[in-house]
């Protein structure tokens, strides 16, 4: 859990120019997240996949519950594109990324993106494939209700009802 620790080892990895295995730097991804470090967190995830390493689902929620807690609703997005096209293109199904739209809805309502937010959770709704969690819905509905906007918020629990 000490990031301040983390900071060092890559940097002595980069400085003597050794390349860390994905575990490392999934570790890292880990530590960084724990302890706020959102955007040093996304430094190295990047880096991971550009090395097409596989990921371990704990890294990939802990990167995400670091943009949820960093407020960083866009970059959850772009990254859950990012996710989704790799998916696809392994023939893999949007359920198995179900916990990171759940939480890209989460980045965007706490990033103030409300509008993206009912946006995404509609097309969830819609979608055979993903999984959308009740505490998503209700998370876009009372956002919705904090801005004064009680026809999105009624229209989101009526998604809530469909789904």
């Amino acid at each position: 859990g000490d990031w301040a620790g983390t900071v060092e080892v890559l940097t002595e990895a980069k400085v003597l120019n050794l390349e860390l295995p994905s575990t490392a730097l999934e570790a890292a991804v880990r530590t960084y997240s724990a302890g706020s470090q959102w955007k040093r967190a996304a430094d190295v995830f990047e880096s991971l996949l550009a090395s097409g390493a596989p990921l371990h689902q704990a890294t990939v929620t802990a990167m995400f519950e670091s943009l949820v807690q960093g407020r960083q609703g866009a970059r959850a997005q772009a990254l859950l594109q990012e996710l989704t096209s790799r998916a696809e293109a392994k023939g893999i199904g949007r359920r198995a990324l179900s916990p990171f739209y759940n939480l890209t809805v989460r980045a965007l309502v706490r990033g103030g993106d409300a509008d993206v937010a009912v946006s995404l959770i509609t097309s969830m709704a819609l979608d055979d494939e993903v999984v959308v969690q009740r505490d998503s819905f209700n998370i876009v509905a009372s956002e919705m209700l904090r801005i004064g906007r009680e026809q999105d918020a009624e229209e989101v629990m009526e998604l809530r009802d469909f789904v």
